[in-house]
């Protein structure tokens, strides 16, 4: 409901994935996976109402290669760093890109 409520999908639900208690490995295949299903939920939804148009579509597609050069640069980052280091790394992260997200939505 969370996810629903604010758009966001891979920041609220972190708690819950941590609890788990999975390994680092396992964490960033959740979040991956998680980050793939969630977006493509709502642009079927979005398609299925008429309400996804080819512009956006065209930005959409774009800003996917940031998103695979992101992933590559922390996969790399991921097999150099001890996996108690990349967990605090990863989450310090989280954490900056939340801080962030409220920030800026407040300074409107």
């Amino acid at each position: 409901m969370l996810s629903g409520a604010t758009g966001v999908f891979v920041i609220p639900t972190m708690p819950y994935l941590t609890s788990l208690r999975m390994d680092p490995e396992e964490l960033v295949q959740a979040i991956g996976i998680f980050a793939f299903v969630c977006p493509l939920a709502l642009v079927l939804a979005l398609a299925a109402h008429g309400a996804y148009r080819a512009d956006v579509a065209g930005a959409s597609a774009l800003a996917l290669a940031p998103a695979f050069a992101g992933m590559y640069a922390g996969q790399r980052l991921r097999r150099r760093l001890s996996a108690q280091s990349f967990m605090r790394w990863f989450f310090a992260a989280i954490v900056a890109l939340g801080g962030y997200m409220f920030f800026r939505s407040i300074a409107w």
